[in-house]
């Protein structure tokens, strides 16, 4: 990940949350890129800020939040706010888990996914494609 081209990035949360867990090393270049290098932009949605609250409440994750603020998120410029349709994302995650738990679907991304050769769009189901 030395080579990094665009200088912008939105932080995910699992790229908070991987750097204070055994997936570590999986992130780890990333990190120190953007640490050795001062004109990286580094970004995180109001969405990713309430994830990480909400996962700081299960008293095994606190410690692991206590260092994602601590050391990384000084790192970070603005917090930019999330203009999705909140419902409609919770559509959209509910269809997903059903369609992973009752029918072993796997969905890329969440988005797309195959179960018994039949090729599943969200956005199909949803009316937004």
């Amino acid at each position: 990940m030395n080579n990094l081209v665009d200088k912008s990035y939105i932080i995910d949360t699992n790229v908070f949350r991987y750097y204070v867990n055994e997936h570590y090393h999986q992130v780890q270049p990333f990190w120190s890129t953007v640490r050795r290098n001062p004109d990286y932009s580094l970004y995180m949605c109001d969405e990713v800020v309430r994830e990480l609250e909400v996962q700081a409440v299960n008293p095994a994750l606190f410690k692991q939040f206590q260092r994602i603020q601590q050391e990384l998120c000084p790192l970070m410029g603005e917090v930019l706010k999330y203009e999705g349709n909140i419902e409609q994302e919770h559509t959209l995650r509910m269809i997903a888990a059903r369609l992973r738990y009752k029918h072993n679907v796997t969905m890329a991304g969440g988005l797309t996914g195959t179960t018994n050769g039949t090729r599943i769009n969200l956005f199909r189901i949803l009316g937004t494609e």
